[in-house]
């Protein structure tokens, strides 16, 4: 007779400062890369939106924590007004314990939430085994998230395609500095100042970038103000987050964020989404950076439906393998409840995910 079978379990919701060591113990205890305290205190603590809403599964006969879950708070602009979401996070339970029964009962903690308006509605981004759960407990499939890639150096990929870093060397030689130029002069012309931005100036400016914007779209989009951008790239202790500004004048027009990971620049988000004039100048001054600086690609990963997909392919993206399903749910008492799982109604990139 297995664990799971011999013991009755109940779910609790926890406070994430009292449940956070156990949070921590169990992430690790079913991961193969470790999830360090000070992640969770910046996931779980700091978010300027609140703090995380944090369910454990517990053995009634000893009260052990054999499983867990998480939501973050984030707010979102939905057809006009601000409301309250949870983002799903992480996702735990001990092997010895298992089963279908269990992992829906800890699942449904969350629909059960939002059930009781504790937040408007939720949404995640669950592997192909969590997906079954999602869909067991009510969660319905929202849209696909893709990943979009640019590629800056054809060395790399030409060596691997013919096994030999001589004919690399050559293509590399001769067909860089002729894209990276084509890159330039397609974007000479552009109306806005393009730079970096050191992340201690994310002030009041993008406060006014966020809430002009907004309006535009009568959809879903996540709240990208001052202070959300702070905690989520300049307080983030698990990488360092690079970003370049548009600027008309003393204005903030836009601003792409991105990872570097060895030679390959990881973009997490993009802003405005509705400006492709803007996107295009923030995708070819960073391509230019890249030229330079000798990465080998670009890569985004954002909803499909997102309409910076069109402007990142207009600007020589193209599209990957990778995909992966993001699910939602939302009360049907909600009369904007249809948004929710309609994916043209989000503009959503990889920046909205958890972490």
């Amino acid at each position: 007779m297995t664990a799971a079978v011999a013991a009755s379990y109940e779910v609790h919701t926890a406070s994430p400062r009292d449940g956070l060591r156990e949070c921590v113990s169990l992430l690790n205890a079913t991961r193969d890369h470790e999830s360090t305290e000070e992640r969770f205190r910046w996931l779980y603590l700091t978010n300027p939106d609140g703090e995380a809403v944090v369910w454990l599964l517990r053995r009634n006969d000893t009260g052990e924590a054999v499983g867990f879950t998480a939501a973050l708070p984030r707010r979102m602009f939905v057809a006009g007004a601000v409301r309250r979401c949870w983002i799903g996070a992480d996702f735990s339970i001990l092997p010895a314990y298992r089963t279908l029964g269990l992992a829906l009962k800890l699942r449904r903690a969350a629909r059960d939430g939002i059930d009781r308006g504790e937040a408007d509605f939720l949404y995640s981004h669950p592997n192909e085994r969590m997906a079954v759960i999602h869909t067991h407990v009510g969660h319905r499939p929202i849209g696909t998230m893709i990943r979009l890639a640019k590629p800056l150096s054809l060395r790399p990929f030409v060596a691997e395609w013919t096994s030999s870093p001589s004919v690399a060397r050559l293509a590399g030689a001769l067909c860089d500095p002729w894209r990276a130029w084509v890159d330039s002069a397609a974007h000479k012309d552009s109306a806005f100042t393009v730079r970096p931005l050191q992340l201690a100036e994310l002030d009041e400016r993008f406060d006014r970038l966020f809430w002009d914007a907004a309006p535009a779209h009568d959809g879903i989009l996540g709240v990208r103000d001052a202070a959300y951008l702070k905690w989520r790239y300049a307080d983030n202790p698990l990488y360092k987050t690079h970003m370049l500004v548009a600027e008309e004048g003393r204005r903030v027009a836009g601003f792409v964020a991105y990872v570097l990971d060895g030679c390959e620049a990881h973009l997490k988000d993009v802003f405005p989404m509705n400006r492709p004039d803007v996107a295009r100048t923030l995708l070819g001054a960073l391509a230019r950076l890249g030229y330079q600086q000798c990465w080998r690609s670009l890569s985004m990963i954002l909803l499909e439906s997102n309409p910076l997909r069109n402007v990142c392919e207009l600007s020589g993206f193209k599209l990957r393998a990778e995909k992966s399903q993001m699910f939602g749910y939302c009360s049907p008492a909600q009369p904007w409840s249809h948004l929710v799982y309609d994916q043209h109604a989000w503009w959503l990139t990889v920046g909205d995910r958890d972490v």
